[in-house]
């Protein structure tokens, strides 16, 4: 057991080194063994800087008071997290504004607890809402005109479409029915540039209005589509189309949403529920495009209403509903379990002869008058040019719809059972019976002319019977 004479400190082993101060305790000079009951006052070392001594104050003093703000810290605290708010909205708060124009943004949102991290991701559309001048330029290369020809008549009819698909080497267009409904017609689609291509008919659907057409062209500009069922009345949309043909190509019109699924029956009867709304449309718009403020498109322009005093009265086919028809007429080139009679018509006040002959004869007032009939019908008897159907299975035609309101209740394969009058002259009108069975209803059919009535030769019918065929409809 040693000691170190330095620093006093008592060593339990032989270490040559003390442990507090490093000093060698085998320098013969200082070292030496002691007993355990013998060991001299340690020799303490002269310290290299005088030792100081320190006592905590008793007092424990309080932490000294703040000073009051100054005037005006709170304006410029407020200023300072409004400024905080304004950049935190614009660096990521546009989808309050609007939606992105391209791919949709995808955020994830991790949440953790105690027993597991769940990862959420949403997505949300940031497309902004477009100036009227970006819809025109977005939209006008996806316009085109439709010209319907025939080598006799030259043009019979015009009216727009729009660009929808690229399949192929083929581009398919959409327009209304009423607009290509001319079977063995010749068919030219105008694009903006003013070149034309002839058109294909791939289908169409009288009752909604719906037609589809293709041409052999790619690389045209297509439209975007859009959501008809956002829509709200009072959003703002947009007519892009063609009134009174190529003459006024391309016219951009501008208005509001006026009415949600108004009821609306098509020029074929159909009862149709349809977007309103008072972006101008004039014929020749038929089969153009209704945009919203994003410049997608949301509805295909069919018709307005038409009486004195009434003005932005225009209705379109919503998207999401034609969507669904032109996927049908896509796939089949008809709409799948519709039947139809194969009898084209029109209605007795289309000619004032035989308005005025209903009105005599107390006739139903949507008895048809027979204009034609399809090269697909199955009739069991035949008909006349001006035949009068005035009621079908005994049941009086008693408006205009009453045909479709049976059509609707009926299936392919079912037989219809007709009155037909057939009018000589005003005192010679004879009645008698044909059977249809129902067809399904393809579009696109070829109409056989019928023979016309030898008038009575005790009388002379008038030219008028002949006269004011301005539309007629294909069931």
């Amino acid at each position: 057991m040693n000691r170190c004479p330095r620093c006093g400190t008592i060593s339990e082993d032989n270490s040559r080194f003390c442990s507090e101060c490093g000093y060698d305790l085998n320098t013969e000079e200082e070292t030496k063994v002691y007993s355990k009951d013998e060991f001299p006052e340690p020799v303490q070392p002269e310290p290299e800087y005088p030792a100081q001594s320190y006592q905590a104050p008793d007092t424990v003093y309080d932490e000294p008071e703040k000073p009051p703000a100054k005037k005006g810290n709170g304006k410029v605290i407020l200023i300072t997290v409004a400024v905080i708010l304004l950049l935190a909205l614009t660096a990521g708060g546009a989808f309050f504004f609007g939606r992105k124009s391209n791919e949709p943004e995808t955020t994830t949102t991790v949440t953790e607890t105690e027993t597991q991290t769940t990862t959420e991701t949403t997505t949300e559309s940031t497309t902004r809402a477009l100036v009227p001048s970006e819809i025109s330029d977005k939209t006008k290369a996806s316009n085109v005109g439709i010209k319907v020809e025939s080598e006799e008549y030259d043009i019979v009819g015009e009216g727009s479409g729009f660009i929808w698909k690229e399949i192929g080497e083929e581009t398919y267009i959409v327009t209304c029915a009423h607009v290509i409904d001319y079977y063995g017609f010749d068919i030219t689609v105008q694009t903006e540039d003013g070149s034309e291509y002839d058109a294909e008919v791939v289908g169409y659907d009288v009752k909604s209005d719906i037609g589809l057409i293709k041409i052999r062209e790619t690389g045209l500009q297509l439209v975007e589509i859009g959501d008809s069922s956002e829509l709200k009345v009072g959003d703002p949309v947009y007519a892009v189309g063609n009134p009174d043909g190529a003459k006024f190509f391309g016219t951009f019109t501008s208005g509001h949403v006026t009415a949600m699924n108004r009821s609306l029956t098509s020029g074929s009867g159909y009862d149709m529920k349809c977007i309103q709304h008072d972006a101008t449309i004039n014929p020749g718009n038929s089969g153009g495009m209704l945009v919203n403020q994003y410049g997608e498109v949301v509805g295909v322009n069919s018709s307005k209403w038409v009486k004195v005093g009434f003005e932005g009265m225009d209705f379109a086919v919503p998207i999401n509903d034609a969507l669904e028809l032109l996927d049908q007429l896509l796939d089949y080139g008809y709409i799948p379990g519709r039947p139809k009679l194969g009898l084209r018509y029109i209605t007795l006040n289309d000619t004032y002869y035989y308005d005025y002959l209903a009105y005599q004869n107390d006739w139903p007032v949507g008895s048809m008058i027979i204009v034609g009939v399809d090269s697909d019908a199955q009739l069991d008897g035949s008909f006349n040019y001006f035949d009068v159907v005035t009621t079908v299975n005994g049941q009086e035609l008693d408006d205009v719809y009453s045909i479709i309101k049976i059509l609707n209740q009926s299936h392919i394969g079912d037989t219809l059972n007709l009155t037909v009058l057939r009018i000589f002259s005003e005192e010679h009108i004879e009645r008698f019976n044909v059977q249809v069975t129902l067809v399904q209803d393809r579009g696109g059919t070829r109409v056989y002319d019928l023979p016309e009535t030898v008038p009575d030769p005790t009388t002379t019918e008038p030219e008028s019977t002949r006269r004011g065929l301005f539309n007629f409809f294909d069931f």
